[in-house]
Order: C-alpha cells, then structure tokens, then sequence
C-alpha cells in the first residue's frame, strides 16, 4: 500500500509533464499559425499598396495627358491676340531638308479706300498663312480681309520682307498695325508705299428686267436699307414670288448720288405694272433716274385683243354710269376710269377710239347724240388724267351695235356702254 502510494506522485509528475509538453506544442503550433497569418496578411496589405499605388499613377499620367491636350485643343483655337504673338509655327532655316536654297518671301499688303486690305505673297507653310490672315482679321473684322496668300515650301521667312500698297482711309491705323504684328514672324520692311485718300464712290447702277410673269433684280446698293427699298418697290407690284433679287447686293463702294435704273425687257399692252413699279422707285428714291429705254411694249394684234377683252370685263363688273338721259359721269365710274387711263398710257403710241352705245329706248336720232356726247365725256375724262389726247377718238355708235337683247332690263343695262377699241386689235 505504501508502496502504491508512493508511486502516486511520481505519476502525478509524469502527467504534468505530458500536460506540459502537450502545451508547448499547442503553443508553438498557435504561435505559427497567428505568425503565418501575420505574415500573409502583410503580404496582402502590400500587394493592395502596390495595387493602389499603380492606380493612382495612371491616374496621375491620365490627368497629365487631359491638361496636355486641352493646352493643344485651345492653342489650335485661339483667334484672339494672334497679332500679339505671331511666332511661326515651323521654324525654317535658309535651307530645305534635302540642302536646298530656300527664297525669302515677300508679303503685299494692298490697303484699300473702303478700309479693307488684300494680302498677296508666298508663305512656306499653313501655319505661317494662318498666322498672317488671323492677324488681319483681329485688326480689320471679319469680312475686310482678302487672302490671296499661296504656301510655297521652297520659300522661307528668313530674310522675308513686308511691302504695302493702296489707299488707306485718312487716319487709317491698320496698315501699320499688321506690318507691325508681321514682324514678329520675323519679317522686315520693304517698300511702304501704302496712301491714304477719300474712297472713290460708284452711283448705283440696277437694271430691272421684266416679263409677263417675272422680275429680276441687279445691282449693288451701299446700304441694306436701300437695297431693301429697291426691292420692295418691285414686290409690291409683281408679288414677291414673281420677283428674282438673288442679283441685288450690298457693296459699300457705291452711292445713291446719281444712281439710275435701267429697265428692260417686254410687257403686254395695257400692263401697267411696269409704270407702277418705276413709279414707287421715285418714291422711294428722290432724284433717281429712271431709264425705261430698254423696255418695250407687245402691240402686236393678239395683244392688243387681250387689252380690249381686258376692258370690256372690267367695264362689266363695273360699268361706266351717267345720269339718266345726260353725258354727266356719275362719281362711282372713277376708279374704273383710272384704270382704263392708265391701261392707255401703258400702251403708248396706239390710237383708241371711244365708242359710246345705247339701249334701243328713244328715238334713233336722240340715242345717237346721247352715244357721242358720252363718248367724248369720256375722252375729256381721260385727257385730265393724263392721257394723250392726240391719241385719242370718240365715236356714238347709238342703238346701232347691241350685244344683248333689248326687250330684257338685263340687256339694255348691258347695250348702254363705253367701249374702248384699239387699232390693230385682232378683236
């Protein structure tokens, strides 16, 4: 017994050191394992560094190229000072690549009374062209520059010169404000023959061409207004559809002292529209010569006929009316009087013959002095509204040449009226 019990701590120490041992294992295991972990996520936390660290770079790089190119893009675009720094855009040397001897170029800069400039020369690249003609328009406006320039890779700037010609306006600064900005391309001055004087002025000279159905417009005129004018004055009368102004323009170099209008072409007899139109240009423009030399009327017999059918309509809707029994002209018949004077005076050099008709109420012999004594009022009337009376006749036909029948009111009404026949007319 004692002897078991003396074994009893011997065991208890053999376990405690298997306990013990077991332990240290544990540990040691735990120790590598939490090492291991350690290890590998610092492995990770750098690998995302790294990954960060590239993405950021690229970042940066891309930024870089956006803030390059939008230097470029707006380098390219800028119109704005190109007078303040013309530094070429191609450095050339005396020589070509291939050794060649290059030409030193010469500009002409012809200024003009209208204050207006025209550049002429070679220039050894577009840069340089663009350089130059961005320059005149940032000191004459858009509109007042002509570039005649040519690229020509055998010239050079190197040496180059700047020569000027023209008639500037009195006080004009331009000129020597682009040879001035030429400079910097590194030009120097030739011959400056450029003036200054008043700018010569051309009167306006339109020609309006006419025909049955259309009108068409030419000329320059110095302002729009006046152009607009000129315009209008055909579209009021012709319909703005029958009117062809691509030909009218603006140019400043003209005058409306002295202008004149040319117009030509071929209108039916009677067609007044011609006269209207000429008319509103002396209303539009005070002093204006009108030339209607060129302008000829058809008086041929077919449209003469026209005219006569023309009238007789007219006359139809609104007939010409006198007081019962007289040859007083009732005030209603004036419109159609006007119309008829001015149908007259639109056909010039052909004789009309008034004729004066009646119904077949009354005596012949009365219906007969009635018809002429109409007639002839009808030839005064015309007279005072501006028609040549040596061109005009007047006829009482009576009761002689009815054109409806005069047992009905419908056609006596109609059997008593003037008619206005022109010689020649195939009616």
């Amino acid at each position: 017994m004692s002897d078991e019990l003396d074994q009893i701590p011997e065991d208890i120490d053999e376990a405690g050191a298997v306990i013990a041992s077991v332990a240290d294992d544990d540990i040691e295991a735990a120790d590598s394992v939490a090492a291991a972990a350690a290890a590998s996520l610092a492995s990770s936390a750098e690998e995302d560094r790294d990954r960060k660290g590239v993405y950021w770079a690229w970042a940066f790089l891309a930024a870089l190229f956006a803030i390059f190119l939008a230097l470029v893009l707006w380098s390219w675009n800028l119109d704005d000072g190109a007078s303040e720094d013309l530094t070429p855009t191609v450095t050339v040397g005396v020589k070509s690549d291939a050794g060649a001897e290059l030409t030193p170029t010469s500009l002409l800069f012809t200024a003009a009374a209208d204050g207006s400039v025209v550049l002429t020369g070679s220039v050894p690249d577009e840069g340089a062209r663009r350089q130059i003609v961005d320059a005149a328009v940032g000191i004459y406006g858009e509109g007042m520059v002509t570039d005649d320039l040519s690229i020509d890779d055998s010239t050079t700037l190197v040496g180059g010169t700047i020569n000027t010609a023209g008639t500037a306006p009195h006080g004009d600064e331009n000129i020597g404000s682009l040879v001035s900005a030429s400079r910097q391309l590194g030009l120097s001055e030739g011959t400056l023959g450029a003036g200054f004087g008043d700018q010569q002025l051309s009167p306006v000279a339109a020609t309006v061409a006419l025909a049955t159905d259309r009108a068409v417009l030419t000329g320059a005129f110095p302002e729009q207004g006046a152009l607009d004018l000129f315009i209008k004055s055909a579209t009021d009368v012709f319909g703005e559809d029958n009117v062809d102004s691509s030909g009218a323009f603006v140019d400043s170099s003209t005058t409306m002292d002295g202008a004149t209008i040319l117009v030509t072409g071929l209108l039916d007899a009677g067609d007044t529209r011609g006269q209207a139109m000429m008319s509103a240009f002396g209303a539009s423009f005070p002093g204006l010569a009108i030339d209607s030399s060129g302008l000829a009327i058809d008086n041929s017999a077919e449209a003469l006929g026209r005219l006569e059918d023309k009238l007789r309509a007219a006359i139809e809707i609104n007939p010409i009316l006198f007081e019962t029994g007289s040859a007083n002209i009732d005030v209603a018949s004036d419109a159609i009087l006007e119309e008829a004077a001015a149908a007259i005076k639109a056909t010039p050099g052909v004789p009309v013959e008034i004729v004066g008709h009646t119904d077949s109420q009354g005596g012949d012999d009365l219906n007969q002095t009635l018809s002429e004594a109409r007639a002839n009022a009808v030839l005064d009337r015309l007279v005072e509204l501006g028609v040549d009376a040596e061109g005009l006749s007047a006829r009482g036909a009576g009761e002689a040449e009815p054109v409806a029948d005069n047992g009905t009111d419908e056609g006596r009404a109609a059997n008593r009226r003037i008619a206005f026949e022109f010689e020649g007319a195939s009616n």
